[in-house]
């Protein structure tokens, strides 16, 4: 079962008192000019004028989640340059800060909701003048669940550490369910050289290359670009083997515009795991 279709399936989750309605069919156009599509089921988190917050679906591991911030809600910092920051961080991983207005004009923020148990989402409002105020309810921010993920999940770690959670025989190093999605968590810093940028737009990307049983070779990106292209941060992948599948052989490459390349491919011989 995908992603996609257990969001349909699950009980909805959120920490807080928070209602849950219906999102609305909606687009939303990353910095990168890649165009994803909300589907039915894919979680909104909004955070209304009148102080209500919402949630319309559970926050899958590896799934797109959007957030709708009314700038009503801070109104204390409207003098030069004053945007209004998002934060949100899963458990006591490396926070993500951005802009929620571009150029401007307020937007929503697309993610892919990452691996943990609880999602902490705060704002903060701030201008040239020095004035600065926040929305984080008192402190403590707003927090979501996240449920667990459908299948297995490969760490691809900082160095050359790589662990594996829901494997049928329940150690770090055994099969992976042949049957369930997995979800690619690749740690950036494994490939940190390839970084240039370019007008302020960063020209760099990780890639995962993917096979199962000696088939096609799959390719699809480890980053998600933000912030109008100025920045990116890592995404989950998500693969689906094929039926009958025993054997799933992956590697990886950085590169950017100035024709930097890099490889992290276990030294030629790629990184093998059985499914099960």
């Amino acid at each position: 079962m995908s992603l996609r279709a257990l969001v349909m399936v699950l009980s909805l989750g959120c920490v807080e008192a928070c209602t849950f309605n219906p999102a609305p069919l909606s687009e939303v156009l990353l910095g990168s000019g890649k165009l994803d599509t909300f589907e039915p089921g894919d979680p909104v988190i909004s955070f209304s004028a009148e102080g209500s917050v919402t949630q319309s679906a559970l926050l899958i591991p590896g799934s797109l989640a959007k957030v709708h911030y009314d700038t009503s809600r801070l109104k204390t910092c409207r003098g030069l340059n004053w945007n209004i920051m998002l934060s949100y961080q899963a458990d006591a991983t490396e926070a993500h800060s951005f802009e929620l207005l571009v150029n401007g004009v307020a937007t929503d923020l697309m993610f892919t909701v990452p691996l943990g148990h609880d999602l902490a989402i705060w704002f903060d409002n701030e201008d040239s003048s020095g004035c600065s105020d926040s929305d984080s309810r008192n402190g403590n921010d707003y927090h979501f669940s996240i449920a667990p993920p459908p299948g297995g999940v490969i760490h691809f770690q900082s160095g050359d550490s790589i662990k594996m959670d829901g494997t049928t025989d329940g150690t770090a190093t055994g099969p992976l369910p042949a049957d369930e999605p997995i979800l690619v968590d690749y740690d950036l810093s494994r490939l940190p050289e390839c970084r240039a940028a370019k007008n302020g737009r960063q020209t760099w990307d990780v890639i995962a290359n993917w096979r199962f049983d000696q088939g096609v070779i799959e390719s699809d990106s480890l980053t998600r670009a933000v912030a109008n292209g100025t920045e990116r941060i890592a995404n989950l992948l998500e693969l689906t083997p094929p039926a009958g599948s025993q054997r799933l052989e992956m590697w990886f490459e950085n590169s950017d515009g100035s024709g930097c390349a890099r490889s992290d491919s276990n030294f030629g011989n790629n990184f093998i795991f059985e499914l099960k």
